[in-house]
């Protein structure tokens, strides 16, 4: 049994047609605020959780009677941890190693930036830039789809 069917069938348990239903109820509202009081709204990185992320799907975990499997996230780390390089969902237990690897990346201060050294972006731009001329050329397009880089 996938986990996606582990998790039809307790939703189903619970009386919830769909995920978005329990999402939108007042049951996760109260289990996402314990969550948050235990993690102390931080995110595994150290920045501030504004999500929760199950980490299975199991009855015990979506009935609230477990919180072990649930784990508070910053925006970026869910999208690390829920979803691959092309967008796709990922399986539950295909974002366990992400989830290990965003961890590992402890945030020093939200507040306090990592200068980059200057040049290095404007370098990559220009390349990229020059790169989006040449296609548009080629084309005789003035525009590359999903490109905001245009002439």
């Amino acid at each position: 049994m996938s986990e996606w069917d582990i998790r039809k069938e307790a939703l189903a348990r619970l009386g919830f047609g769909c995920y978005a239903d329990y999402l939108a109820s007042p049951l996760w509202k109260r289990i996402k605020e314990r969550v948050f009081e235990r993690d102390k709204r931080t995110c595994v990185c150290g920045r501030p959780a504004h999500q929760v992320h199950h980490r299975q799907y199991e009855y015990r975990e979506l009935s609230g009677e477990s919180l072990f499997w649930l784990v508070s996230l910053c925006v970026r780390c869910h999208r690390k941890v829920s979803y691959n390089s092309y967008g796709n969902v990922r399986e539950p237990h295909e974002g366990e190693g992400m989830l290990r690897a965003c961890g590992r990346k402890k945030v020093e201060s939200t507040s306090k930036k990592k200068k980059r050294p200057k040049g290095r972006k404007s370098a990559r731009r220009k390349a990229h830039r020059a790169l989006v001329r040449k296609l548009v050329g080629q084309a005789g397009s003035a525009e590359v789809p999903g490109c905001r880089f245009v002439r």
